[in-house]
This record gives C-alpha cells, structure tokens and sequence, in this order.
C-alpha cells in the first residue's frame, strides 16, 4: 500500500485509538464516504472509504489527488467523514474552519 514515504498529515488527523476500541467496518462492502481534510492553507473534500471505525473516528483510505495513485489512511472525528454533501441551508453544512 505504501512505500515507505512519510507523507504530511492533515491538521485534523487523529490519532488512532486503542486496538480494543476498533471496530472493521460491518459488512464486506466498502463504504464510499467524502472526507474532509484540513491543510495549512486550505481545506480540500476528496473520496474515500471506510475501512474501520472506534467510538469517536473513523479510519478512511484516500488518495490525494486523481493523478496520484499513492493511498493514504487517516483516522479522522466523525464529523469530518460523511457519506453525501449538502448544499448550505439543506441540512447541516461542514463547519468553516
């Protein structure tokens, strides 16, 4: 999956919980789930995927960008993954930061 490169993690990474706390995800289908991810100058929506979950955050494989096929894992606060985007006034907006 990767190989070996230490890669700049997002400012609202997390990190992972106690191995008792995590859970695989149920079921054997992958969830597509569209992550947030906040960098010193910006925040950046990319897709993702749901591949373990604890109480309080969620473990997501994603890639950078579309021409970068390296994938990247980051446990992220739930608030941070969500499974459809809203447009402001329907539903509940992500937080600017």
């Amino acid at each position: 999956m990767t190989d070996g490169r230490l890669f700049i993690a997002p400012r609202n990474a997390l990190a992972a919980p106690p191995e008792r706390a995590v859970r695989r995800w149920p079921g054997s289908h992958e969830i597509p789930v569209l992550v947030r991810l906040v960098w010193s100058t910006s925040t950046q929506v990319v897709p993702g995927v749901v591949v373990r979950t604890a109480r309080d955050r969620v473990l997501v494989r994603w890639h950078p960008s579309a021409r970068d096929p390296q994938t990247r894992m980051t446990w992220l606060s739930r608030e941070d993954v969500r499974t459809e985007l809203r447009h402001p006034g329907v539903g509940e907006p992500w937080p600017s930061t």
